[in-house]
């Protein structure tokens, strides 16, 4: 429900509370005030016994009305009026639940009338009694006057209200009387008009958005024993004396916030390095290991991966985590090696073939998705199977094998997956929690007089989206990560910019297999087969790949053909994904639903207030 101050004209009264029924949410644009009759009396005292009337048609079912009246409203540059509602009660000619929660927030009371556990239709009276202290000005400047200037309805009223009546008694006889509604209180009333101390008002409709606003005037000292009770509009929700704390202290959290964060990018976000020894080697006999911080970002050329790692592990370190492609050149490693062979058969299809290789040897994660694609007693796996929902449970069986694997190698300090996510979350967290606190706070403050706050989001979301945009510089490698990851990234260089001219092998040695899962887990497969199909142009000598089989053997294009194939084996793998995920919306019914909640608000301005039926 929004809660927005009516805007009200300060002619010969100032001063307003407005009281106004919503609209039900299943009803929107049926729902109608058919009557709205307002009686007041004001004594010497300045209170005012009011006793309002109105008439709810409720198109369909609803509890009842839910209203909002002021309790404080600006009075100058650093004062609030006070405004004190005392001695509530709610009756119904037509028998409708009149039970009513009171509650207070910031400057509104809100009144819930009705009971949770029934529902009304049709037609229903409301009568409500109270008294209002606080609204009287007393000796006006320019009028001589004192005034009661009354904004009964507020702009934003969201149900059209017809048949109002307000009537005004004073203890002595009226002086002046005026009457104005629309939405902006510049268009006369109806009626208006006074007959010994009693002023009367009428207006036939009000229509959503507009407010109607009565005045009466009664001649200096009529209301001797009234006061204004006024407070400093500096005093905020946060118990505050000082506005201005609030604002500090908030830039001061999000300064706390910006230092640690750079503190932790300067001192943490940097790689641990071994300092006494050639980048990418390791501390060798009794030398002493020093360690400094600095990010590993180059290295020299390495013509040779390093020695003695998986070439999924030697992309993994350079991008510091696993990936999907980790798997495919996993398996291509294993054809590689001798252990199955690739055919690639008609379109896309293709099928893994197990040799008569001992798998024995292998190390525990080769060994791992070797079983995984060769389950059973089967002897080969096509690209329909593997791309079967039945093959995801081994899809993520792989992954899990490659992630731990990975961990276990001791090459970050904490696992740069789980720093990613942290800061990246966090960022976000501090971004939006900070920025929409920010603005709560702000619209808080603005509420009772302190404007000018909402910069504060800011700094947040500067803090909060430089941690998001910088989490991949704040993993940090152990001194023997940043070797291996050194010497990975020298040979992931070679990889991209090899050219043909450049490459030498001896006799009978298939370098382009050798490395192609090297360059299949750094992303660069395709750049490294277009070097060996140059080579194949021009006419030049080279070692057939044993372990695959496909239609462009021995020929220039065999190259692009295997790599080709090698894409095929990632792209099963998504389908199994997909085929999986569809599998699940089919057994869930595949359905989402949603709800959605409306509500009114009421106008901008001195002396607004509002509600709704609930």
């Amino acid at each position: 429900m929004k809660r927005v101050i009516s805007a009200v004209a300060a002619l010969l009264f100032v001063c307003a509370w407005s009281v106004g029924l919503g609209v039900d949410a299943h009803a929107a644009g049926q729902d109608a005030i058919t009557r709205f009759e307002v009686d007041a009396t004001v004594d010497q005292s300045g209170t005012i016994t009011v006793t309002q009337t109105i008439d709810d048609y409720f198109a369909s079912s609803g509890h009842g009305p839910q209203l909002y009246l002021i309790t404080r409203q600006q009075y100058d540059s650093s004062h609030d009026r006070r405004i004190t509602y005392d001695n509530i009660r709610v009756t119904s000619p037509t028998g409708a639940p009149t039970s009513v929660d009171i509650s207070q927030e910031n400057k509104y009371m809100t009144l819930r009338i009705g009971d949770k556990n029934v529902t009304v239709r049709g037609t229903q009276t409301y009568v409500l009694t109270y008294t209002v202290t606080g609204l009287i000005n007393t000796d006006q400047a320019q009028s001589h006057l004192d005034e009661v200037y009354w904004n009964v309805i507020g702009t934003g009223w969201e149900l059209p209200i017809s048949n109002i009546s307000v009537t005004i008694h004073g203890p002595t006889a009226v002086s002046q009387t005026v009457c104005y509604t629309g939405a902006d209180f510049k268009t006369p009333c109806t009626s208006n008009s006074s007959s010994g101390s009693t002023a009367t008002y009428t207006q036939d409709t009000v229509r959503p958005g507009s407010g109607l606003a009565v005045g009466g005037g009664w001649p200096a000292g009529t209301f001797s024993g009234a006061k204004l009770d006024l407070v400093s509009s500096s005093q905020n929700p946060f118990g505050l004396s000082d506005g201005g704390a609030v604002p500090a202290g908030i830039a001061g959290l999000a300064t706390v916030l910006g230092g640690w964060f750079l503190t932790r990018l300067r001192k943490k976000g940097r790689d641990e390095q071994f300092a006494n020894v050639t980048p990418g080697m390791m501390p060798v006999g009794g030398d002493k290991a020093e360690i400094k911080h600095e990010e590993v970002k180059d290295a020299a050329v390495e013509f040779t991966p390093p020695p003695g790692i998986p070439p999924r592990l030697v992309g993994a370190v350079v991008r510091e985590g696993t990936a999907n492609q980790d798997i495919t050149a996993t398996i291509i490693d294993l054809a590689v090696r001798g252990y199955l062979r690739m055919e690639q058969q008609e379109g896309d299809q293709f099928v893994l073939t197990k040799t008569t290789a001992d798998p024995g040897s292998l190390n525990p994660v080769d060994r791992s998705v070797y079983n995984g694609l060769f389950a059973g007693r089967r002897s080969s796996v096509s690209s329909e199977q593997m791309a079967d929902q039945d093959f995801y449970e081994t899809y993520t069986g792989f992954q899990e094998t490659l992630t731990d694997e990975f961990a276990a190698q001791h090459w970050y300090k904490i696992n740069p997956g789980a720093v990613v996510t942290a800061y990246t979350v966090g960022g976000l967290v501090i971004a939006g929690g900070g920025a929409v606190l920010s603005i709560f706070i702000g619209t808080r403050l603005a509420a009772n007089g302190i404007l000018g706050v909402g910069w504060l989001a800011v700094p947040f979301l500067l803090v909060g989206l430089g941690m998001a945009a910088l989490a991949k510089r704040m993993p940090v490698r152990t001194p023997t990560g940043s070797a291996v990851a050194v010497k990975a990234i020298g040979f992931k260089k070679y990889l991209e910019t090899a050219e043909a001219d450049q490459i030498r092998w001896e006799e009978g040695q298939d370098i382009f297999s050798r490395y192609l899962p090297y360059a299949i887990s750094f992303g660069c497969a395709e750049r490294w087969a277009k070097v060996f199909e140059e080579l194949a142009a021009r006419g030049m000598p080279m070692p057939e790949p044993s372990w695959y089989v496909g239609s462009y053997m021995y020929n220039a294009w065999m190259w692009s053909s295997i790599i080709h194939s090698v894409d095929n084996i990632g792209q099963s793998f998504a389908d199994s994904v997909s085929a999986n995920a569809a599998a699940q919306a089919a057994a869930t019914g595949g359905s989402s639903g949603g709800s959605a909640f409306s509500g009114g608000g009421f106008g901008g301005g001195i002396g607004g207030g509002g509600g709704g039926n609930w």
